[in-house]
């Protein structure tokens, strides 16, 4: 603006040049639309009734009101993170910033916020503010960062201890849907899922398993080294053959069945069974043999028994059966047919009735005569003695 002595009634004439070719005739110069390349000298002479004034200049220093910073960066963080906004345009060094969040107001010479997102407490709506010297920009607009808490360290529910041959079930304690997890196996063995389901698992699977839980990909931290065991089944036994039956008839019978020294086993208990049913005929022992009396539901004809060895509470698969045999004679009642009389040296030829199931055999009941084929019902008998000779089927 321009000051002048005498007053100006009108009759002056005004003459404003500066940077970039500026030029104005009014006695205020207005320079329209400026940028900082408008700072500078700036000179005015007035003109009255043809005479020109001397020149008088002013030196023009502009500060430029800054646009609006526009925040970026991530906006999701897990607790315990640290913040990262920066401004799309970095405004120099003459610069400052002042950032406005719900943890309060805070005033910085970078174009960059980073902070230690400890907890939630941190989410919330952030904006910031520009300025140069006294001018001031607006404010950017406002972004939202969301703070995603981490989820507890979980522990390992189900068996650590199990068979070779099992099935291995493991879960996260607590239990939650919500959530991701990842387990974690001492032989680099990586699964990403809810729980651990395996079958017939085998030793190579014994070692530590650890677990961490994961909301929205934020981790809890690994658990600690559970220590998992996968034992192994004994060796299968394997029972001596049996070389005699019973009978059913008899008040008392016994058998004994035994395992193989050749597959016996140290610390290894034995438990019997009926092979038919595989109902349990002992408790586990130690000892190789076992004794089957008439006790047992024994039935006529073939009976079959097995064994399985445990070790640990692990069991071997069941031995081959080994058979025994039970006699029992036949309810139909034996016929031995019409004797007869027979002169000096002669033979006589029975005519007994078979049983129709087990055999029969011929006695003498007095005399001593004798038999060709004694278990046949239909046989010769011979050397009978002179008078009376009795033959018993």
């Amino acid at each position: 603006r321009a000051s002048v002595f005498p007053m100006d009634t009108g009759s002056y004439s005004y003459e404003w040049t500066g940077p970039n070719g500026f030029v104005d005739t009014r006695p205020v110069g207005v320079i329209s639309n400026v940028t900082a390349s408008d700072n500078g000298w700036y000179t005015l002479r007035v003109l009255e009734s043809g005479c020109w004034s001397n020149l008088d200049s002013t030196f023009v220093d502009i500060t430029i009101i800054p646009e609006a910073p526009e925040i970026v960066g991530p906006t999701s963080y897990c607790a315990g993170d640290t913040l990262d906004l920066q401004l799309l345009n970095d405004l120099g060094p003459e610069a400052s910033y002042l950032w406005v969040s719900g943890r309060g107001d805070t005033l910085t010479e970078a174009s960059q916020l980073q902070w230690i997102l400890r907890d939630e407490s941190y989410s919330g709506y952030y904006q910031v503010q520009a300025a140069i010297q006294e001018c001031r920009s607006s404010f950017s607009d406002s972004v939202f960062i969301r703070i995603i808490p981490l989820p507890s360290i979980p522990e390992i529910s189900g068996e650590l201890e199990i068979c070779e041959g099992d099935t291995l079930f493991l879960e996260p304690n607590p239990r939650d849907t919500a959530l991701q997890y990842r387990w974690l196996f001492s032989n680099e063995d990586t699964f990403d899922q809810l729980e651990i389901i395996q079958f017939n698992v085998e030793q190579e699977r014994s070692g530590s398993v650890q677990i961490e839980a994961f909301r929205e990909g934020c981790p809890s931290g690994k658990s600690t080294p559970y220590q998992l065991l996968v034992k192994a089944l004994p060796d299968v036994p394997v029972i001596d053959p049996i070389a005699n039956g019973v009978c059913l008839l008899d008040d008392k019978y016994s058998v004994e069945i035994c395992i193989s020294d050749s597959a016996a086993m140290g610390g290894v208990n034995y438990q019997w069974y009926d092979a038919t049913d595989f109902s349990s005929l002992s408790g586990l022992s130690g000892n190789l043999c076992f004794t089957i009396n008439q006790e047992q539901d024994w039935q006529p004809g073939q009976n079959s028994f097995t064994v399985r060895a445990e070790r640990a509470d692990c069991f071997s698969d069941f031995s081959v059966p080994v058979n025994v045999q039970a006699s029992q004679p036949s309810d139909f009642d034996p016929m031995a047919g019409v004797g007869d009389t027979i002169c000096g040296e002669e033979s006589f030829f029975t005519q007994a009735l078979p049983p129709m199931q087990g055999s029969g055999q011929w006695l003498v009941g007095a005399g001593n005569a004798q038999f060709e084929s004694p278990l046949q019902a239909q046989t010769e008998a011979f050397d009978f003695d002179f008078g009376s000779n009795i033959l018993v089927w």
